[in-house]
């Protein structure tokens, strides 16, 4: 086990099979952590919390936001900074997903979701890990809750960006001519300041951020979020689809105009790729021979569309191969264990 050292490895073992959680639905959830041993379940620090206290807690932190001034400061006090949460949260992005849809309701300006992202991302940094299937269930909703914040420009937006520097560069003319005439090029910059001052107030004149600020906290996001994913070995059978629905949920961010640039989209899934390569080295001895061979065939088939993306340097390893790779070693200890009863350090 190298995704943690063995110690911490072994308690992230233990928590994800106590917990089991079969599938991304709230209810699910609530279901799995329910059925914990009867000693009660191991939180991330190695504190043991109690049925009843567990379940009074669980209980607690799947009530629903009360959007009202006092109900969101009560969720801010008595939920989210409850010093459990932290476990809470890496297995269900319900709450944050509620914050998005009322600033959808409410038409809030883009600075509303660029605050809440970034609130729960810290919240997030405080785990070792995030269930996969409760965030793919939150990324699929993703577009939908962001995409009015990433729009193109209307055109009369345009046309009052554009008439705006007209008059800058028109009353320029008027006020600064003679600095024209005998320093141009010192006109010419002083000129650029203004108008990038101009258009700079204007996009912000209505108390919103640049598009581009929400766009890279929200990659941060995303990429945090994959870079800790986690699937159960138990249930194999989940797991290569919810690895391909991942993919799928980030390409629907591209089409939404979230993610735009293909550097940052290749960066995804390298992230998305290496966690999946993590699990097989951790945990490649537990999962079956009809896993290993519907990924193999599926990634040599050519049909996962993110590891036929064309990495920007052509002399690193690829996804594809490194994911082959992977696959290759962990079924190798998967059949040694299964023929030998030998599990490979």
């Amino acid at each position: 086990m190298k995704l943690f050292n063995h110690t911490k490895a072994l308690s992230f073992l233990l928590l994800f099979l106590l917990v089991t959680i079969h599938k991304a639905k709230a209810q699910v959830y609530q279901e799995s952590f329910s059925q914990s041993s009867q000693a009660g379940i191991i939180i991330d620090d190695g504190v043991v919390v109690s049925l009843d206290d567990q379940q009074n807690l669980i209980e607690h932190f799947f009530s629903p936001i009360k959007f009202t001034s006092q109900g969101v400061k009560c969720f801010i006090h008595h939920t989210f900074n409850h010093k459990e949460y932290k476990n809470f949260l890496p297995h269900s992005l319900e709450h944050l997903k509620q914050f998005m849809e009322f600033g959808v309701k409410t038409k809030q300006k883009n600075i509303y979701p660029q605050a809440i992202t970034k609130m729960f991302l810290i919240k997030l940094k405080e785990h070792s890990f995030v269930n996969a299937y409760a965030f793919n269930e939150f990324l699929q909703q993703m577009p939908e809750l962001l995409k009015q914040y990433f729009v193109k420009e209307e055109p009369q937006q345009e046309e009052h960006i554009l008439k705006k520097i007209k008059n800058v560069i028109y009353k320029y003319l008027l006020d600064k001519f003679n600095l024209l005439k005998d320093e141009p090029s010192d006109f010419i910059e002083s000129l650029a300041k203004e108008i990038v001052q101009a258009v700079k107030l204007n996009q912000n004149s209505d108390g919103s951020i640049s598009e581009e600020k929400l766009r890279q906290t929200c990659i941060r996001f995303l990429d945090h979020c994959l870079n800790k994913l986690v699937w159960s070995p138990q249930e194999p059978e989940h797991i290569w689809p919810n690895v391909r629905s991942i993919a799928a949920g980030i390409q629907n961010c591209v089409q939404t105009n979230i993610i735009t640039d293909p550097a940052d989209i290749n960066d995804l899934y390298w992230s998305l790729t290496m966690q999946v390569c993590k699990l097989l080295e951790i945990s490649g001895s537990e999962l079956p021979m009809e896993f290993y061979t519907e990924v193999a065939e599926d990634v040599e088939s050519g049909s996962v569309e993110f590891l036929e993306i064309e990495e920007q340097d052509a002399n690193i390893t690829t996804k594809k191969d490194l994911l082959k790779k992977a696959l290759w070693d962990g079924s190798a200890t998967a059949q040694a264990r299964a023929q030998y009863g030998i599990i490979p350090s």
